[in-house]
């Protein structure tokens, strides 16, 4: 996928040391909170809200990430046990932005998640991450986006104008494909989904029919993130 979104950069602050900082263009106090509170990231912020200074062995964008990776398993596509890790940071991530800082993660581009020491994965683009209207459990959309700034879920794909009410959940189906990508290596099963209007998440699981992650817990994590209608999804890992 390609975005035209704001995202960030990666500094080695120095040579002889474990010291990065991750800088955004967009400052985000909510953003940095669902990384730094959870303890994902292990860091400091500065007042701006535009900064992360972490100590970390490694910071990586999931390309350079997936580029390591395939040195080491001969493929970009992750095994099962790596992509739990990939689920259980990014659920993190995603359930405090929910419940503690009202806002959801309009939707999942790979090229926005930094994978630090090859086993954390957090997501860091401020322009996706929206606030709930007050006492409701929506968000709301006015910015134009494209299919390929972010994995569209259903609801996002037949909006036919805006502004537009769009229920939390929408993340969810984002995640689920996000984390498809990870398991297959490739963005086929989503292109597939666009070309036939994602006309249900059948669709989408058929992809991993002959995959290993078939009758694992993940699976059916997946399942229950895709469904229709989306008021229905559900993100526990059970």
């Amino acid at each position: 996928m390609n975005s035209q979104l704001d995202g960030f950069e990666i500094h080695k602050k120095d040579t002889n040391e474990n010291t990065f900082q991750l800088t955004f263009k967009q400052s985000s106090p909510t953003l940095i909170h669902s990384v730094l509170k959870t303890n994902l990231i292990n860091g400091y912020t500065d007042e701006t809200y535009s900064t992360i200074t972490l100590t970390a062995h490694s910071v990586k964008t999931l390309k350079e990430y997936q580029e390591d990776y395939k040195k080491q398993h001969g493929k970009h596509s992750l095994l099962v046990t790596d992509a739990a890790k990939a689920i259980r940071s990014l659920v993190k991530q995603l359930s405090y932005l929910i419940t503690n800082e009202k806002h959801t993660i309009l939707g999942y581009n790979p090229e926005y998640i930094v994978v630090i020491n090859d086993k954390t994965f957090v997501f860091l683009c401020s322009e996706l991450v929206v606030p709930f209207i007050e006492n409701t459990e929506t968000v709301l959309l006015c910015n134009p986006f494209s299919p390929l700034d972010f994995y569209f879920s259903p609801e996002i794909r037949r909006i036919q104008k805006i502004p537009v009410f769009i229920h939390y959940k929408t993340s969810y189906f984002s995640f689920a494909c996000v984390i498809l990508y990870l398991l297959l290596g490739n963005n086929d099963f989503y292109i597939n989904a666009m070309n036939n209007a994602m006309k249900d998440d059948e669709s989408i699981l058929t992809s991993v029919d002959n995959h290993p992650v078939k009758h694992t817990k993940i699976y059916w994590l997946l399942s229950r993130c895709l469904v229709e209608p989306y008021k229905n999804r559900t993100i526990l890992l059970i």
